[in-house]
């Protein structure tokens, strides 16, 4: 089992550059991915997110890349903007002409304008090996989140069989009281019934038909047995090894509406009781639900 919350780092280096990957990832009804990459592996970002979807089924990803260059502090290569320093020295002896400028600059100050002298500081195209690296930055990241999704999803594996066994008490609970309630009702049933026959002439057989069918309608039975079938089935989904959050979800809706069904059958005390503690529970199942792949 696999929860859909996650975080993984991921770090590579290649000959110019050291890539780093962080993922991260929440609930999400469905697989929802978003990349950010630096502008010198934009063009990557389509195979980047490939490569995602193939590790992770359900959640909203976030992946986050940087690169940081490894040149070292004698191997920057410097380029002097020929173009922009003529630029420059024209406007200069202009301003010199209006006199606007009392002396030529000097050297020194011309190299300190802005945009005369690049540094390059990160290489401006990736080759075969800088894509490698980021291609194993990126796996590693997203592996290592689904790690730690694989462990979150074990620890609610755990909290959720603990909320099952409370759920499924609460079922016996009512299955033990259904006898006594069919007991009563017919009890009330037949008490009415007898003060209606005096007053319309009613006979005994029709007496004990109209009670018959009352009781079959106010039978919680066939209820109750749905809820131990869909307590049986969350206990198996529990031990599957696929994405069965969508099926958990299902039959959490499908376990209420038969709380729902019963509660509106039975409206004795005790048993409304245990309705309404089944459904804070199946609420409490259904909330780690949402966390889960």
């Amino acid at each position: 089992m696999e929860s859909m919350t996650g975080f993984g780092e991921g770090t590579a280096a290649g000959r110019r550059i050291l890539i780093t990957a962080l993922g991260r990832s929440v609930n999400h009804r469905y697989l929802d991915v978003s990349i950010r990459l630096p502008d010198i592996l934009r063009r990557y970002e389509h195979d980047v997110a490939k490569l995602v979807r193939s590790l992770v089924r359900r959640g909203r990803v976030e992946l986050r890349v940087d690169a940081t260059p490894l040149i070292a502090e004698n191997e920057h290569p410097v380029t002097l903007r020929l173009e922009v320093l003529r630029s420059y020295s024209e406007a200069i002896a202009e301003a010199r002409q209006k006199g606007l400028l009392a002396s030529e600059p000097a050297a020194g100050d011309l190299l300190r304008l802005p945009e005369v002298v690049a540094v390059e500081t990160a290489p401006a195209v990736i080759d075969d090996d800088e894509k490698k690296t980021l291609f194993v930055a990126v796996t590693d990241a997203v592996e290592e989140m689904c790690r730690s999704r694989r462990e979150e999803g074990e620890k609610l594996k755990t909290v959720m069989g603990e909320i099952l066994l409370s759920l499924e008490g609460q079922v016996v609970g009512l299955a033990r009281i259904q006898g006594s309630l069919s007991e009563v009702l017919e009890q009330r049933l037949r008490a009415r019934l007898a003060a209606l026959m005096e007053e319309a002439n009613l006979d005994e057989q029709r007496m004990a038909m109209e009670v018959a069918i009352l009781l079959e309608r106010s039978s919680v039975l066939e209820e109750l047995d749905r809820l131990r079938a869909h307590i049986s089935a969350f206990t198996e989904l529990l031990a599957a090894s696929d994405p069965v959050g969508k099926k958990l979800d299902f039959l959490c809706q499908e376990i209420l509406r038969e709380l729902n069904t019963v509660g509106s059958k039975c409206r004795e005390s005790s048993a409304t009781s245990l309705v309404l503690e089944g459904k804070v529970t199946c609420e409490q199942l259904r909330e780690q639900v949402q966390n889960i792949q």
